[in-house]
């Protein structure tokens, strides 16, 4: 059992995060999601926040994406090694949020900028409006 709460869906076939063993109105569904898109915006959220970090409700507030949407973009990018879980001063993983179940925070690796010239993360450049401290899709 995954018990770091990231969103990642087990036995993803990359489509939108859908698991191999959902329905098939489920694969239709995700189809049209343009996950390398959303990856982007998230991982730029991250970078405008910088060492402060983000959760999924933070991230999804700040990029004005529904979080159902941004949680399963986590998983990816810190396989990929652009996000990390962030850790206290004794190696703790470092968790905001109320109720039952704070969520993990996660930051930007060193090799972040690095990575997404290398491996080409995203098309489709996101917006950052410095006024409102909004990251929003957009085209260059």
């Amino acid at each position: 059992m995954n018990n770091d709460h990231d969103g990642e869906h087990g036995g993803s076939n990359n489509k939108g995060g859908v698991r191999d063993t959902d329905p098939s109105t489920s694969h239709d569904a995700a189809e049209p999601i343009d996950t390398q898109r959303l990856e982007a915006v998230v991982l730029i959220a991250h970078m405008k926040i910088g060492e402060q970090g983000l959760t999924w409700d933070e991230c999804a507030a700040l990029t004005r994406i529904d979080k159902a949407s941004v949680s399963p973009r986590f998983k990816p990018l810190m396989r990929k090694g652009l996000l990390k879980i962030k850790h206290d001063e004794n190696g703790k993983p470092v968790k905001r949020g109320t109720g039952r179940r704070p969520q993990l925070v996660r930051v930007t690796t060193e090799l972040t900028a690095k990575a997404i010239e290398m491996r080409g993360v995203s098309p489709v450049v996101p917006v950052v409006n410095s006024e409102s401290n909004d990251v929003m899709g957009g085209h260059p």
